[in-house]
């Protein structure tokens, strides 16, 4: 049931984001969906490493990218037009209903075939899928990818002038 929710408040923001023009609002929504697929991630894998390290790749991206969009987009209010707002929430409401009404057929039809299936008992028995990534034999290619990304992060702060200030200028 946790897992219908969260894809289904996926697709709603992603069926929100199409209507959106304010590249704050778009970025919040992708914001948003990144924190939900994480969790998705979670559900699914019994190993939290993945989502975690997937949100804090796509986080950094985001906020790399956010810099760029406040330096180059002008300060605005984001207006909101009611007949868009009417269309948006008629998509969101069928949306809602097309996905409720299949996958409560889906899940009948996948609990009649496959409650008894072997191979899926088997798949949910394994180990979490990076497990091997961390196991001894592995650490030291672990920590050395840890010591290049540090490296890359004191080459970048180095590089970096604090006196010349944000990249946006102020007026």
């Amino acid at each position: 049931m946790m897992k219908t929710t969260i894809i289904l408040i996926n697709m709603v923001m992603s069926s929100l984001f199409l209507f959106k023009t304010h590249p704050l609002v778009m970025g919040m929504i992708i914001m948003a969906q990144t924190l939900l697929t994480c969790l998705m991630i979670n559900l699914i894998n019994q190993s939290t490493w993945i989502a975690f390290m997937v949100f804090l790749l796509i986080m950094g991206g985001l906020l790399i990218l956010f810099l760029y969009i406040i330096s180059i987009a002008p300060n605005e209010m984001s207006q909101n037009n009611p007949l868009t707002t009417k269309k948006t929430l008629m998509m969101v409401v069928t949306i809602t209903l097309i996905v409720m009404l299949t996958h409560t057929w889906n899940m009948k039809h996948f609990n009649e075939t496959c409650s008894n299936n072997p191979l899926i008992q088997m798949k949910l028995s394994e180990a979490p899928l990076f497990a091997k990534l961390f196991n001894h034999n592995m650490s030291s290619m672990v920590i050395l990818l840890m010591l290049i990304l540090f490296l890359n992060l004191c080459i970048m702060v180095s590089l970096v002038s604090i006196e010349s200030g944000p990249l946006r200028l102020m007026q």
